[in-house]
C-alpha cells in the first residue's frame, strides 16, 4: 500500500506511506492511518491517492498497481482553517 501525490503533496500536506500489508484468510478490510499535516494557513481542499500494488512487479519494471476499481482510493483533506476577512 502506498500514497501518491495529487493536489496534496507530501511532506507538506500529509505523511507519505509505502508499506506492506497482508490480508489473512477471509480478512476483507484493513484500517490504516495516514498523518495529515495541520497548519494555520487557509488552503483549498487537497487530494491524494492511496493504492494497492504488487512490489514484486515494481522490481521487474511492470505496471505494479493491482487491477480493479477497488485498489485505488482518492482522499480529500478538508481545510478547516477559515480564509481571511477583509
Amino acid at each position: 500500500m502506498r500514497t501518491r501525490d495529487d493536489t496534496a503533496v507530501s511532506p507538506k500536506d500529509y505523511k507519505a506511506i509505502d508499506q506492506e500489508i497482508k490480508f489473512e484468510k477471509r480478512e476483507q478490510e484493513k484500517k490504516i492511518e495516514i498523518p495529515i499535516i495541520d497548519d494555520e494557513e487557509w488552503n483549498p481542499d487537497l487530494e491524494f491517492w492511496v493504492e494497492l500494488y504488487d512490489p514484486t512487479k515494481t522490481e521487474q519494471g511492470y505496471d505494479d498497481r493491482l487491477p480493479g476499481d477497488d485498489t485505488k482510493c482518492k482522499v480529500t483533506i478538508l481545510d478547516e482553517d477559515q480564509p481571511g476577512i477583509i
